[in-house]
């Protein structure tokens, strides 16, 4: 680290989450972002990326069930 502050010196002390802040306690994962974070951000980062996913399919499924009866419609 080129800073004047050490890993050693900063590790396992009480900071402030740059996404939800909340208190947390600085670990050698968030010493290594740009902006540290909570672990619980992470998390909640990986849950929405899985949410998104499974909306989109849902989305998707609901065209395509649209489109048949839009079809059977038509067809009547």
């Amino acid at each position: 680290m080129n800073s004047k502050f050490s890993i050693p010196i900063l590790l396992n002390s009480l900071t402030e989450c740059n996404r939800c802040h909340e208190p947390f306690i600085l670990d050698k994962r968030a010493l290594q972002m740009e902006k540290p974070c909570c672990i619980d951000c992470i998390k909640h980062k990986k849950e929405t990326k899985e949410k998104v996913k499974s909306a989109e399919a849902f989305f998707e499924d609901l065209e395509k069930g649209l489109g048949e009866v839009k079809n059977a419609i038509d067809i009547e």
